[in-house]
């Protein structure tokens, strides 16, 4: 029944919206109404686009026309509060039929607290690399597999290469001589946690090869 309808609908915690192929609501519940700040009749005269950024937006047309292909899209985007407030907003849309008519049927979950955390993440990345950047030595942070993860300039100028060129690649990729050696130390490493101090070779071009530790 309707009621049994609308007590389910708004029982959602997540904002839930079923509009047109063409965008035009047909129906909120309760968590959209008080995310986006509007009454039900309100979004029930209005359009995906209306509260929508501009960029995300210029995007819908092209995700309306996935989701009726494919019957399903998950994406980001961003919602726009009636007094301008943005949201970045997590959706997965489906392609449904609704009192007859075909319909897309959108749950949209707020991630700004997720986004707060990542710029955070993202802010302490920053600032590591400026920090290790202004240390003279050569650093360089491997993952379980030997691969660079972390490196600072010092590093890359020694080895003439750019930082983008180094991540990713173990030393035996980037030409350092005796990378045994390195593998050696770091199962050793891995192994008991003690500090390994050992000598080996880098090139260094235009000057062969420098000893570093």
């Amino acid at each position: 029944s309707e009621e049994q309808f609308r007590t389910i609908f708004d029982s959602v915690g997540d904002g839930v919206a079923i509009h047109s192929p063409g965008g035009t609501f047909v129906e909120v519940n309760r968590v959209m109404c008080e995310r986006l700040g509007y009454t039900r009749e309100q979004l029930l005269a209005m359009t995906i686009a209306e509260v929508n950024s501009p960029e995300a937006a210029a995007k819908a047309p092209e995700r309306v026309e996935r989701i009726l292909r494919d019957g399903i899209l998950i994406f980001e985007t961003t919602h726009v509060r009636s007094d301008g407030t943005e949201i970045p907003t997590e959706a997965v849309a489906r392609r449904i039929e609704f009192r007859g008519q075909p319909a897309i049927l959108t749950v949209s979950r707020d991630i700004t607290e997720r986004k707060r955390a990542e710029e955070a993440l993202h802010e302490q990345a920053r600032f590591m690399q400026a920090f290790i950047d202004a240390i003279p030595i050569p650093i360089i942070a491997k993952d379980m597999e030997g691969r660079a993860q972390v490196c600072n300039a010092a590093f890359a100028a020694a080895g003439g290469r750019q930082v983008s060129q180094i991540i990713g690649r173990t030393v035996a990729e980037l030409g350092i001589p005796e990378p045994e050696i390195h593998t050696a130390r770091d199962k050793a490493l891995l192994a008991d946690g003690k500090a390994q101090a050992y000598e080996a070779f880098m090139p260094v071009p235009g000057r062969g090869m420098r000893r570093h530790y």
